[in-house]
């Protein structure tokens, strides 16, 4: 199905929404066959933006896009580096 991504993702902003705000420190398992930490900058129908955080908690720079459906197939936790 050509737009089985699109779909999942916009089905996926009502959980994203529902669950995370802007500011909360999120980890996925893969983004881009890489381990990503961010703080969320802005939430779209079909994407969320962040900010990349290194291990400690400082900015590198990056800004990231991940698709909301990698909100379903992702392992993603929300973290408080506050606590660490």
């Amino acid at each position: 199905m050509i737009f089985k991504e699109v779909i999942l993702s916009f089905a996926a902003f009502f959980y994203v929404i529902s669950r995370y705000k802007i500011g909360d420190l999120i980890r996925f398992g893969s983004v881009n066959s890489m381990e990503c930490l961010g703080e969320i900058i802005y939430v779209h129908p079909l994407y969320v933006w962040m900010i990349a955080k290194d291990q400690s908690g400082n900015h590198t720079g990056r800004v990231i896009h991940v698709p909301n459906y990698k909100f379903f197939t992702e392992i993603n936790q929300r973290l408080d580096l506050s606590s660490q």
